[in-house]
């Protein structure tokens, strides 16, 4: 999985891409406590995104930008358009809130 995620990070400083790399991990553990598998299927699950909903937005912010980084690394077409949609609503919601 490591491989694959800095095929995508080309560009990122190593700093970047270990805490692109822990979020993907903390992302993957609100499901399972074991490690992430080595494919994307498990970011489509509903059970993930009904868990990732209950965290708080600061969180998830982050956590987002790492679905859509490993689902890119993984190229699923379907995770990869969930997890932007996602990523994109949390930025907007998180510029609304920071304007107050």
């Amino acid at each position: 999985m490591e491989t694959k995620l800095k095929s995508v990070c080309k560009k990122c400083t190593e700093a970047t891409f270990k805490v692109y790399f822990r979020n993907v991990k903390r992302l993957y553990k609100l499901v399972s406590e074991n490690p992430p598998p080595d494919s994307a299927a498990w970011l489509v699950k509903p059970a993930l995104m009904a868990k990732f909903k209950k965290e708080p937005l600061k969180i998830r912010r982050h956590l987002s930008v790492a679905g859509v980084k490993l689902a890119k690394a993984y190229e699923h077409k379907k995770a990869t358009e969930i997890w932007s949609a996602q990523m994109t609503a949390d930025s907007d919601e998180y510029k609304k809130e920071r304007g107050k």
